[in-house]
C-alpha cells in the first residue's frame, strides 16, 4: 500500500468512518462474535474488534489514515474522491455517488474485502420486504414473494435498481446491470461477488433493533480511543458492559 501511495502521490493508505457498521466487517473477518451461544447480541468475543482498532490507530499515529474521520468530524468518502487515499471503505449504494464524483479524474474499482480469521465478510445492509403475518390473503402473498424470489425476476429487480442481489448464484453468475456507466456496472458486481462471503451473523447483524444502540455507543467509545481519552481496554469494556444492559433489560 505504501508503494501505491508514492506512486499516486495520494496522502493516505485507508480511510473509513469511526461511524455505524463501517468497522463491523473487518472485525468480524479478524476474528469478532457479536452474538453469544444464545443468539443475544453481546459481543462476547471482541478480539477481532481489537484487532482492526489498534491497526487503525497505529495508521492514525503514522500519519497514514486521516485522524478526522476516526474522530467523527471528517468523511473519508471526500478524501478518497480528491485523490488523497488509496483505499476507502464504504457500501454499495455509495458507488454511484463515488462515480459521478469522481468522474474521470482517477481510475478505482472495488476489490474483495481482506481476508482473515473470520474469513472474508462484509455486513449486509438491505432494503427487507415483509409479509404481514396477520394478513386476510396469506395465500396470495406467498404467490407475491414465490415470484420476486424467481432468478429471472431477482435478477432484473437488481439490474434495473442498480443493488446487490441477495441469492448467492445470482451474486456469482454477474448481474447486467443497467446503466451506461460501466464503472459503476463492474463495482456493483465486485460487491455481488462478496455475498456469498458473509458470515451469518453479517446478515442477522442488519435485522436486529439493538444494532442502532450499537452503533451510537460504539461510536462514543471508540471515538474516545482515538482521541487518546479511553485505553481500548476501557472503551471495549464499556462497550461490552452496555450490551451487557440490553441482554439483561
Amino acid at each position: 500500500m505504501d508503494e501505491v501511495v508514492a506512486a499516486t502521490d495520494a496522502a493516505y493508505v485507508l480511510s473509513v468512518d469511526n461511524n455505524d457498521h463501517r468497522l463491523v466487517g473487518p472485525a468480524m473477518s479478524l476474528g469478532a462474535q457479536y452474538f453469544d451461544a444464545d443468539g443475544k447480541f453481546t459481543l462476547p468475543d471482541s478480539d477481532g474488534l481489537r484487532d482492526i482498532l489498534t491497526i487503525l490507530h497505529g495508521l492514525m499515529e503514522a500519519g497514514k489514515t486521516p485522524a478526522d474521520t476516526l474522530l467523527g468530524t471528517g468523511k473519508s468518502q471526500e478524501y478518497f474522491v480528491r485523490g488523497e487515499t488509496v483505499m476507502y471503505i464504504c457500501g454499495s449504494w455509495k458507488v454511484e455517488e463515488v462515480a459521478a464524483q469522481v468522474g474521470a479524474d482517477f481510475d478505482w474499482a472495488i476489490v474483495p474485502n481482506p481476508s482473515g480469521p473470520g474469513g472474508a465478510t462484509g455486513v449486509a445492509l438491505a432494503t427487507w420486504l415483509v409479509a404481514d403475518i396477520g394478513t386476510d390473503q396469506p395465500e396470495a402473498v406467498a404467490k407475491v414473494f414465490e415470484y420476486l424470489l424467481e432468478a429471472e425476476v431477482s435478477a432484473e429487480f437488481a439490474a434495473r435498481t442498480l443493488t446487490v442481489p441477495a441469492r448467492e448464484d445470482l451474486a456469482a453468475a454477474g448481474i447486467d446491470y443497467q446503466t451506461d456507466d460501466e464503472v459503476v456496472a463492474a463495482a456493483l458486481n465486485g460487491f455481488a461477488r462478496e455475498v456469498p462471503n458473509l458470515q451469518d451473523q453479517a446478515i442477522l447483524f442488519d435485522v436486529i433493533g439493538e444494532r442502532f444502540f450499537y452503533y451510537a455507543k460504539s461510536n462514543e467509545f471508540l471515538r474516545a480511543y482515538f482521541a487518546g481519552e479511553l485505553s481500548l481496554d476501557v472503551a471495549l469494556a464499556r462497550l461490552q458492559a452496555r450490551l451487557e444492559e440490553i441482554k439483561n433489560g
